[in-house]
């Protein structure tokens, strides 16, 4: 796999500093292996072998922990709650209820068959969608056609997995969201959640921008990858394509530049058969020279299902987060349906899509998308340090069968490359 690469000593540590500036660039680094989310449930797993993943309830105030054997037992309890704080985060835990329930398998049994089927299983062509699904203590795989069942089912026997540990349904093939708020104010900055649009034979497509970044000393805006391209072409590559806000009407409207897409190859661990992958949909946008960027600000729709900003009001970045859990309450900012609210339902989720390409391990939302919603940012609502301050997540990418999904923060930083500083953004100057 791709590392993810940080300025040593910066890490995480400046998690609560007010105001946010993701900076990709390329000075003196330290390597840091990426770990999807499946990677860091076997890490659980290896801390406590009893561990079969977890989810939140409804109401996001309980965790659920699955555990094969010792539930009763006090010290087994305390020993799963530390393995999740160390290798995710205390915020999972923090001011929530741990409830403990009994699970048929761990999750490095899990992560093992799932790993060891992919080979087979995903280069299947009526394969929708693969899962290690830590909210179910199950694997999932979702099929265009039920009649592919059979051969799915022979191929976990010849691979002596457990035909119970696998719950195989019928899942549409996820598309990207079409190309089809929308116009800032006059003397408003660039922010996540705009409209951008970019021309395309007989008229221009729309976008949404996703959050504001520095990569390398060079300002500009992170997008779908797909964006660049459109939804049916796309492949990774750097095309130059520009664009603008609010339309490619004027000239002057221009925006921003293509800089930073990379290919979809074949080599990805778990790019099976002729697909080829990515870890995210997304690419680094070059901002224009004289367009101002509001770094760590997303727009703030007056309500939920609304397009109307409010422009006294805004969504701050104050840190991210590489990962969500099944059940958790997360939102996005998109062009064209607003201010959007789901829960999670898939938290490693390949996806297939058309022309044999395939996403690797993308978060499912069960909230409905639409065309021109594509990049959009995906945050968590932490009103912490103060209202109206987030955690980014990602940027959503394609409609699926039960919502959308999103490429998470982590998988757009192992590819775009990733260094983070703070913006020092003086409190007394309302920003």
């Amino acid at each position: 796999m791709k590392n993810i690469r940080i300025i040593a000593g910066l890490g995480l540590i400046v998690a609560l500093a007010i105001g946010i500036t993701v900076v990709f660039t390329t000075s003196t680094e330290t390597s840091v292996a990426f770990k999807t989310h499946d990677d860091l449930l076997k890490d659980v797993g290896s801390r406590t072998s009893e561990f079969g993943g977890m989810y939140l309830s409804d109401d996001n105030n309980t965790l659920y922990v699955y555990m094969t054997s010792g539930i009763q037992n006090t010290q087994k309890r305390q020993d799963v709650r530390e393995s999740i704080e160390t290798v995710f985060s205390s915020d999972l835990t923090s001011g929530r209820n741990i409830e403990v329930v009994p699970a048929q398998y761990s999750i490095s049994q899990l992560y093992n068959w799932y790993k060891q089927m992919l080979p087979s299983v995903g280069s299947n062509p009526h394969v929708t969608m693969t899962d290690l699904r830590e909210g179910k203590n199950r694997i999932e795989i979702g099929v265009e056609r039920l009649d592919t069942i059979p051969a799915l089912e022979a191929a976990l026997t010849n691979l002596n997995i457990p035909r119970e540990a696998v719950h195989i349904a019928e899942v549409e093939r996820g598309v990207f969201a079409s190309h089809t708020i929308r116009k800032r104010a006059t003397d408003d900055e660039m922010e996540g959640g705009y409209q951008i649009a970019r021309s395309v034979p007989g008229g221009e497509s729309h976008c949404t921008l996703g959050f504001n970044t520095v990569r390398g000393g060079v300002k500009g805006f992170v997008t779908a990858g797909h964006c660049t391209e459109g939804k049916d072409d796309w492949i990774g590559s750097e095309d130059n394509v520009e664009f603008y806000q609010p339309d490619t009407d004027d000239s002057a409207n221009l925006i921003g530049e293509e800089m930073k897409d990379p290919p979809l190859v074949s080599t990805h661990e778990d790019c099976e058969g002729s697909d080829k992958c990515r870890f995210s949909d997304s690419a680094f946008i070059r901002l224009e020279s004289g367009v101002d960027q509001n770094l760590g600000k997303i727009a703030k729709p007056v309500s939920v299902g609304s397009i109307n900003v409010d422009h006294n009001s805004k969504y701050r970045i104050v840190s991210d987060s590489y990962s969500a859990l099944e059940n958790e309450t997360v939102h996005y900012v998109g062009r064209t349906l607003g201010l959007r609210a789901g829960q999670v339902e898939g938290t490693c989720i390949t996806a297939h899509y058309t022309n044999n390409r395939s996403i690797l391990c993308q978060y499912e939302v069960d909230t409905t998308m639409a065309g021109g919603d594509s990049g959009a940012p995906v945050f968590r609502i932490t009103n912490n340090p103060s209202t109206n301050d987030v955690r980014l997540l990602g940027i959503a990418i394609a409609k699926s069968m039960n919502g959308y999904t999103y490429s998470p923060i982590g998988s757009i930083y192992n590819e775009l490359g990733r260094n983070v500083s703070w913006d020092s953004c003086d409190p007394s100057q309302n920003c």
